[in-house]
């Protein structure tokens, strides 16, 4: 009942109070908390939409809020944020925040709501002294505790002003009997040696009190006069009738609380002060996305094997004459390639982690700049190595990671396993032994897809994705392929469709096969053998490549190759040798975007590979 009378705070600052169930929390107990937020107002102009501020919550400091919301400006935590301005006068407050034309102005008033002092909580914590003791007071409580001591005032100064009127009126008394002896008593004054001596006598001989013979010999001559003895009578009376209506007040509970009602109701009418703040009984949610408020944007990304990023854009990457980002001298490109804005980098370490980061969030430069490491915007440990990366729009389920270790072991995880609420560090999606790594990462689209593997040593093996069973980000996988005590798996490749496969080694030399002659077995088996081995030159396996397409590497200088350029050979067969070593190449890498369901390979005949 009290709450449809006080509905609740009101500050000097005003706002928009947010919250009934904290309200109604506070005024029952004396604690709780309320929402507190600014009154804000969305104007458009032909150039740009405004935010314009006109209260703020209670204790927040204006020239701080402007501050923060202008470093939010500055470091373009929000796109669309032009300008920030306190243009407050004599005739209140009012903060103008300049957001481009289009831009997501309520997505961006949600942001500052959330991040900077526009909207605060107000925390309740009602103390007062009740009987010389603090206590916690809910808001009866609290009324209860005034309304004693309203009546604590009124009867200390009821009984003050009674002994006053009364003592005033005795003298009154005194001086209207003394009115009308006048001629004897200024006799005896007249025979009396002093003052004090013409009190003891007029006591003597009339029976005054001491105050009252105090007023007859203070009083002055022209009181005499018959007007002022009419005035005397009056304010007896006067007088009778407030010692009256004070007796009143100190006996009867009624007459006591009427006046401190008519007192109460005096000081509403004479301190009339209008609500400053409004209430709202539900606390609105701060929907923020994050995504409407990023300009979408294609830009390039790069990332190195030792975990170095870079976002370039397209009109810097159209005017450098470079084919190859820049990148430290020791250091290999994983993957380089066209994105938006609005999508995330998700890249696997040699470790057995996995992170993810929004490409919005990456520091743009230039194209032959290093770029920065993976560090500045997520945990990972410096003993990481980068070995593959791909462009996310979203983590489709119908999507699955495939994941494949040196030491054997592979694993299928689906894509949408991989988002978690607060990617700020790098976690675990294959569990991988001290003496084994990650070696190989690919997507697979559907369970229909083919994997293949190729160890070091030059064995091969080939099976459906099906075969390998589905698992949670920290389990080891299963086995994908026998391998002896000196061997590893040194490449993957999973496709859809591949009818041809390029096998480089280590040394330089390669040969293209059919996918027919690699062995087709059920998980795990050996495999069958690649090439032919020669016992002077066994060779080591590095890359397992889809013959399909156009690939880009620099040795001395740009060779660009087809599968027309390298000779078909069968299993039983050696290799051509028409490269120099594997390491000192410098392969075109590309950022294949993962897409819905589907094998991410583009259709164009030219395409340039992701290579790991």
């Amino acid at each position: 009942e009290i709450m449809h009378i006080v509905k609740g705070p009101d500050f000097p600052t005003g706002g928009i109070v947010m919250g009934e169930k904290g309200i109604r929390e506070a005024f029952e107990t004396g604690r709780g908390k309320v929402i507190v937020r600014s009154k804000a107002v969305i104007e458009s102009t032909r150039t740009i939409d405004q935010i314009v501020v006109s209260e703020i919550p209670y204790e927040v400091i204006k020239s701080n809020l402007v501050k923060k919301i202008d470093e939010i400006r500055l470091n373009r935590k929000v796109e669309g944020i032009l300008d920030v301005r306190d243009e407050s006068d004599r005739n209140g407050l009012r903060i103008v925040i300049d957001v481009k034309k289009g831009a997501p102005t309520d997505t961006i008033l949600n942001y500052l709501y959330k991040n900077t002092e526009l909207q605060i909580s107000f925390n309740y914590n009602v103390i007062a002294i009740v009987n010389k003791t603090p206590v916690q007071l809910g808001l009866i409580q609290a009324i209860d505790a005034f309304l004693e001591h309203r009546e604590d005032v009124v009867l200390k100064r009821s009984r003050y002003d009674l002994a006053v009127k009364q003592e005033r009126a005795h003298i009154l008394d005194g001086l209207m009997i003394a009115v009308s002896v006048m001629d004897e008593i200024i006799a005896i004054i007249r025979k009396s040696k002093d003052k004090k001596d013409s009190k003891i006598n007029l006591i003597d001989r009339f029976h005054f009190s001491e105050l009252q013979a105090e007023a007859i010999v203070n009083m002055r001559l022209y009181r005499l006069s018959n007007t002022d003895v009419k005035e005397l009578q009056r304010e007896d009376r006067q007088l009778k009738k407030e010692i009256k209506a004070l007796e009143a007040i100190l006996s009867k509970e009624t007459v006591r609380n009427q006046k401190i009602i008519e007192e109460l109701e005096e000081v509403n009418r004479e301190f009339v002060v209008p609500r400053r703040s409004l209430i709202e009984n539900e606390v609105q949610e701060i929907v923020i996305d994050e995504m409407a408020m990023i300009p979408s944007e294609q830009v390039m990304v790069c990332v190195t094997r030792d975990g170095y990023i870079k976002r370039v854009s397209i009109r810097s990457f159209n005017a450098s004459s470079e084919l190859f980002a820049g990148k430290k001298d020791n250091d290999i490109m994983v993957a380089s390639g066209e994105i938006n804005t609005k999508d995330k980098v998700l890249f696997f370490t040699d470790r057995g982690k996995y992170g993810y980061i929004p490409v919005h969030q990456i520091d743009e430069a230039k194209w032959k700049d290093l770029g920065s490491h993976i560090s500045n915007y997520i945990r990972i440990d410096d003993n990481e190595k980068v070995i593959a990366a791909f462009g996310v729009h979203e983590f489709y389920k119908e999507s699955h990671v495939i994941m494949a270790s040196q030491a054997g072991s592979i694993k299928r995880s689906s894509l949408a396993a991989f988002e978690v609420s607060r990617p700020n560090r790098t976690m675990v999606c294959m569990k991988i032994g001290e003496l084994d790594a990650l070696e190989s990462v690919q997507i697979s689209g559907s369970e229909k897809d083919q994997i293949f593997l190729a160890s070091s040593h030059g064995f091969g093996l080939q099976y459906s994705a099906d075969q390998v069973p589905e698992n949670g980000m920290k389990t080891k996988g299963v086995k994908g392929m026998n391998l002896s005590a000196d061997d590893r798996i040194a490449a993957m490749l999973v496709a859809k469709e591949a009818s041809q496969v390029f096998l480089v080694l280590k040394e330089g030399m390669i040969k293209r096969m059919h996918t027919s002659e690699i062995a087709s077995a059920s998980r795990p088996a050996k495999g069958s053998r690649l090439y032919k081995l020669v016992k002077s030159h066994p060779g080591i396996v590095s890359k397992l490549l889809n013959a399909d397409r156009t690939y880009t590497f620099v040795d001395d200088e740009k060779v660009e190759f087809k599968p027309a350029d390298i000779s078909l050979m069968n299993a039983q067969s050696t290799y051509s040798a028409p490269f120099g070593k594997v390491e000192k190449m410098e392969w075109l890498a590309d950022l294949p975007m993962i897409e819905q369901g589907t094998w991410p390979e583009k259709k164009e005949e030219f395409e340039q590979a992701t290579l790991i």
